[in-house]
């Protein structure tokens, strides 16, 4: 995957993590707004609507798959970082072997030619 798509993605999961924030701060108001009301009124508190219990959930997914989602693709650029040096290593390796065979024929070939 792209980074580029990676970056989409990461915004995407922002926004909807903001948007699950907001939801969840209004239900959350919204109930302190009504526990305040019923305190001035001198009833009982009432309990919390399952509209914000909702919320809170989903606030909490929000957050799981982001934070899961980071994690995953920082691990991954490190690995690919870590491939990439690698190869670079096995190339300069390879052009060392390379270079040693090329001088071994060369010295075989000057025996021949000698013989």
């Amino acid at each position: 995957m792209s980074r580029r798509a990676i970056l989409i993605i990461w915004v995407v999961l922002a926004a909807l993590l903001v948007v699950s924030s907001a939801v969840f701060y209004n239900q959350l108001l919204s109930g302190i707004v009504t526990v305040a009301e019923s305190f001035d009124s001198g009833s009982h508190a009432p309990e919390l609507e399952e509209s914000t219990t909702a919320a809170v959930l989903s606030l909490l997914a929000s957050l799981a798959t982001l934070i899961g989602f980071v994690s995953t693709t920082i691990l991954a650029w490190r690995r690919e970082s870590r491939e990439v040096e690698k190869a670079k290593l096995d190339l300069v390796q390879q052009a060392y072997e390379i270079e040693k065979l090329r001088r071994e024929l060369d010295v075989l070939l000057q025996k021949e030619s000698h013989e």
